[in-house]
């Protein structure tokens, strides 16, 4: 995901034929008869450059493919998943401690996996209508909502796949994979079935500006289908613009810093529902 959720499909494509020259004629190598003619050469150039990232884009989907052996059971949560339960970082206790550490703006995160790092052949998918960033003040308890992101929007979630062993995130960058993802009926929809090697990691853009001393919480709309987990979160960013440069103990150095992980949603039987997060700072 990187920003844009398109479909890239897999067409079956025919060996290229081989130039006899058995016939009496003077033999023109293959790259000089095209050079010729400009447009078709910039034709040949096109359909050479698809093929390579769909031959490239499906090396890539079968490196995250694993079937699962046996059966293995139901459980709520990825048992090999960084965090089992709702984690709220040191450097948001307080919440206004990110503006004290240089942490000026704000993403919200949404990690979708299945539950073990294989397929279970049960199917996968996540519907999202939309995600809000909500300011809370705690002296009010009033909750105002800064930024919704829906697809279609200025405001849309991006991401990639990252893997997922031997740890997760360790590759660094993503690997994006717009056939994992795509807008349904008006929603983000991606689904890990075909990926199961993989950990799908979507946080919103733009970058929303925080205001300095109020806490941030993430509000999602969604629908979880299958043997699919979803975990929320927020990250915050030194300016709207800076890259990603690795991690940095206490976020002394990064330039961004994780604030919270939610707990794990699982299937939703078939229903959209309302999750806010961190539960344990806001509830739901």
């Amino acid at each position: 995901m990187v920003d844009k959720t398109t479909f890239s499909a897999l067409n079956n494509q025919s060996a290229p034929r081989r130039f006899k020259r058995d016939r009496q004629v003077p033999f023109v190598p293959f790259h000089n008869r095209f050079s010729r003619s400009p447009l078709m050469f910039r034709i040949i150039s096109a359909i050479c450059l698809s093929l390579g990232l769909v031959f490239a884009g499906a090396a890539s989907a079968q490196s995250l493919t694993r079937a699962c052996s046996g059966t293995p059971p139901d459980v709520p949560i990825p048992p090999d998943a960084p965090h089992k339960v709702e984690v709220i970082q040191p450097e948001y206790q307080p919440p206004q401690r990110m503006a004290s550490l240089g942490f000026d703006h704000v993403v919200a995160t949404v990690n979708v996996v299945t539950t073990y790092p294989c397929s279970r052949g049960q199917g996968s998918m996540v519907e999202i209508q939309n995600v809000r960033l909500i300011r809370y003040d705690p002296a009010t308890r009033v909750r105002t909502v800064e930024q919704t992101v829906v697809a279609g929007t200025a405001n849309t979630l991006v991401g990639g796949t990252w893997y997922r062993e031997p740890l997760w995130f360790q590759a660094g960058q993503p690997n994006p994979q717009p056939w994992l993802t795509w807008v349904n009926n008006g929603n983000f929809a991606v689904s890990m079935e075909s990926a199961p090697l993989g950990v799908y990691h979507w946080w919103s853009h733009p970058r929303l500006r925080a205001q300095a001393g109020y806490p941030y919480f993430v509000e999602a709309r969604l629908r979880v289908i299958g043997d699919t987990r979803v975990q929320l979160g927020i990250d915050y960013w030194r300016g709207a613009t800076t890259g990603y440069n690795g991690y940095s103990p206490g976020c002394v150095n990064s330039n961004n810093c994780e604030a919270y992980q939610s707990h794990w949603i699982g299937p939703t039987n078939g229903q959209f529902v309302t999750v806010t997060t961190p539960m344990t700072l806001y509830g739901n």
